[in-house]
């Protein structure tokens, strides 16, 4: 806490002396220093809508899904992220599994590679009840250990919510709360709160031709974000290159000029 209060001084100093100096007709030399960290996507048109241009480190995100069905591809959404973050922060990631919720399913190893994260920067930790997880995911923050946690959970409220994000900002790392099979709504304290929703692939090329399936085509609709704007978009991971990005229009195909790399 007194860190954070040396910080925000820091920060309201930096600011005050910004403003001075504009008022004086000079540049500021210290905007990146009352900017928090954040994790950058790539893709210009989602990171538009964070505030400071990407997710902030120091905070919890919470993905969901409308079915169980759309798990997959909130994991693999999740696994974007960590690879974007594994790539600009040394350390390794701590996955809170939730073995009593079926349709989750195992993490296969090769999908982590595909997505550019490294099987030895990722530590699996198997739990039974969302407490647990919970619990584990707030003492991994306060050990300043993992370079990012992730936890799958069934249901948690805004006190519980309150206290992950509390941790995060406090630890200056990044939480994820992963809901998958979700259903149901309450009030959250995360940062950004987003909905991943699959979509029906659409070949092209030769898979088209040989009328098999395109790459996993997503909806990812970003609903709440504090300090930003909420979004929908239409997303593919496009398996050759092992990245993320926008889909192209249905009617071009796919457009190589609009993709960028989330990993």
């Amino acid at each position: 806490m007194i860190n954070n209060r040396t910080n925000c001084r820091s920060a309201i100093s930096d600011l005050r002396a910004r403003i001075g100096q504009i008022e004086r007709g000079k540049k500021s030399t210290k905007l990146e220093f009352i900017s928090p960290s954040v994790i950058r996507t790539g893709i210009t048109e989602l990171d538009s809508h964070l505030p400071d241009g990407g997710l902030t480190l120091g905070a919890l995100h919470e993905i969901t899904i409308p079915t169980p069905a759309d798990t997959a591809a909130a994991t693999s959404f999740c696994m974007s992220l960590l690879s974007s973050l594994l790539q600009t922060r040394k350390g390794i990631a701590l996955w809170c599994q939730n073995s009593d919720m079926l349709d989750t399913g195992e993490i296969y190893p090769p999908c982590l590679i595909q997505h550019g994260i490294a099987p030895d920067r990722l530590i699996f930790l198997r739990l039974k009840r969302d407490d647990d997880i919970l619990w584990a995911m707030e003492e991994a923050l306060h050990s300043h250990g993992p370079a990012c946690v992730l936890g799958e959970i069934a249901h948690t409220n805004l006190t519980k919510t309150r206290r992950l994000q509390t941790a995060a900002n406090e630890a200056d790392l990044p939480a994820i709360i992963l809901h998958p099979g979700w259903q149901g709504t309450w009030n959250s304290a995360a940062a950004t709160r987003w909905r991943i929703k699959t979509n029906q692939s659409r070949p092209y090329g030769l898979a088209k031709t040989l009328n098999e399936p395109g790459n996993p085509l997503w909806q990812v609709e970003l609903y709440r974000c504090r300090r930003g704007a909420p979004g929908i978009w239409k997303m593919e991971f496009q398996n050759e290159k092992g990245n993320l990005s926008l889909a192209a229009p249905a009617s071009n195909g796919p457009d190589n000029s609009c993709s960028t790399d989330i990993a």
